[in-house]
């Protein structure tokens, strides 16, 4: 009975440990995170919770098969132990949904640098405190972080409202809270779509919006480059409506198969596909 309660006790303190260690990576981080435009996944914690005794064990396991192999001992056992490991790592990784991320919009740098620097003397004050209070205050640090950036784009950023990026790529939000991406030719500049959706439209709708919600995705130039940038969006962000204007030019055979991809997409993820002449875009405007 004691030696239960020992346990208890041992996973308790464990448990208050690492909230304390998350919390204090995430009120660092959050604000760095925030300014470059990156997400923060709901789940982090969880993944750091279960990471750490997986990859532990697959050390040990690793280890072990290292040097039963140089003294020639017989591992089958082991090999079959460090591939089911494998197979439910890679299960627990491709688990991972891009609905668990959530973004904040970026306001002034200011504002940000102020947060920061709030935050590491709060920290330095903790020093010494009891546990308790340390998580109770962490997590207000938290709160308040998130609380700043939503209300800056709630108070200051009025709708409808337009954004462009190099006067080719236009982000619009208008006063019901939809979000509209006008693509006027911006990939077809591009070497990569796949890239250019993941480390430059990913960042640039999370600082702006907060979000990677699209509403209705317009394509008005289309090429293979912006077909395969759309079937991207799709992918990375959370999509729900593609708009392709009727073309009487020909494509190659890569922009057709490009185009048809895209499609399939759509329909398979119930992504609603619209063909026009002429978009209705609302509040829409070249610079």
């Amino acid at each position: 009975m004691r030696w239960g309660n020992n346990l208890g006790e041992r996973i308790l303190s464990y448990l208050t440990s690492f909230c304390q260690a998350q919390l204090v990576v995430l009120v660092i981080s959050l604000p760095i995170l925030i300014s470059w435009g990156l997400g923060i996944s709901v789940m982090s914690m969880f993944g750091n919770l279960c990471g750490v005794p997986l990859l532990t064990l697959f050390l040990l396991l690793s280890s072990l098969l290292f040097f039963s192999e140089l003294l020639g001992l017989p591992n089958g056992f082991l090999v079959s132990l460090l591939e089911k490991h494998t197979q439910l790592c890679d299960w627990l990784i491709c688990s991972g949904k891009k609905e668990w991320l959530f973004f904040c919009p970026q306001p002034p740098s200011f504002v940000l640098l102020a947060l920061l620097v709030c935050s590491c003397i709060t920290l330095c004050w903790l020093h010494g405190k009891s546990m308790h209070m340390r998580l109770q205050v962490m997590l207000a640090l938290v709160c308040t972080i998130l609380l700043c950036a939503y209300s800056y784009q709630a108070i200051f950023m009025p709708v409808p409202v337009q954004y462009s990026l190099d006067e080719k790529l236009f982000l619009i939000k208008d006063e019901r809270g939809k979000t509209y991406l006008v693509d006027d030719g911006f990939f077809n500049r591009k070497k990569s779509a796949d890239k250019t959706v993941e480390f430059e439209l990913k960042q640039f709708l999370a600082k702006k919006l907060g979000s990677v919600c699209i509403d209705c995705l317009y394509v008005l130039r289309p090429t293979m480059s912006s077909f395969k940038a759309a079937h991207a969006i799709a992918q990375r962000c959370q999509l729900k409506a593609v708009q392709v204007p009727f073309f009487d030019y020909k494509l190659s055979k890569a922009g057709w198969a490009a185009f048809f991809t895209l499609r399939r997409y759509c329909f398979s993820h119930n992504i609603a596909w619209k063909r026009h002449h002429h978009p209705n875009i609302p509040h829409f405007h070249r610079a």
